[in-house]
């Protein structure tokens, strides 16, 4: 049975907000210079990338300067995953960070989704698992995988597909992936949990 998200009325009324056409702008300046600067040292982009994941709010200073020098390490790389990511940026502060490592991630291959609040858990069902679980990284890598999965099937659904006209009808040829043109309609949606059933999370 395909899952029903959002309202598309809603949707339609979210694609013409302000913030929306604001945040296009942002995240394609990111995914412009993304390969055309040492992220390490960018202080522009790094300004940019953490004031639009919100990364500021909830990190020190010394730990967005070693992210972001992670981040230029992992990006000469021919072929990345969430796992390599996530253990990479474990081992900065022995922290499980689930969001930041898909914002990484999805910033060198945009068909990855991000991972947030709004969208994996009061979307999807997905909660991030405990960080006393045992076997910590494995789990979370799994429970992205699981997530990678139920986004790429809704991609396709009809609902899905519906999402992707609605965005393209408001911004045609805007150049970005249908991953994240449903990212930005359903990010919006803060009220989705007083609409819908919520999905079941995944142990």
């Amino acid at each position: 049975m395909e899952k029903h998200l959002i309202d598309l009325h809603v949707a339609q009324e979210i694609v013409k907000r302000p913030q929306v056409k604001e945040g296009i702008q942002s995240y394609k300046y990111l995914m412009a210079r993304r390969y055309a600067v040492d992220i390490s040292k960018d202080e522009a982009f790094q300004d940019m990338f953490s004031t639009f994941y919100r990364m500021k709010r909830f990190r020190s200073r010394d730990f967005l300067r070693r992210f972001f020098e992670c981040m230029e390490q992992e990006k000469r790389r021919e072929i990345t995953s969430f796992a390599v990511l996530f253990e990479k940026v474990y081992q900065l502060n022995s922290s499980m960070e689930i969001s930041f490592c898909s914002k990484m991630l999805h910033t060198f291959d945009d068909c990855q989704p991000i991972w947030d609040s709004v969208v994996a858990t009061e979307h999807f069902g997905f909660k991030r698992p405990y960080s006393y679980c045992k076997n910590p990284i494995e789990r979370c890598v799994s429970r992205y995988a699981d997530y990678t999965e139920a986004f790429t099937h809704y991609i396709n659904s009809g609902e899905g597909r519906t999402l992707v006209d609605i965005f393209d009808n408001q911004y045609p040829n805007c150049g970005i992936s249908d991953m994240k043109k449903i990212d930005f309609i359903l990010w919006q949606d803060r009220k989705a949990v007083n609409r819908y059933e919520k999905p079941t999370s995944r142990k």
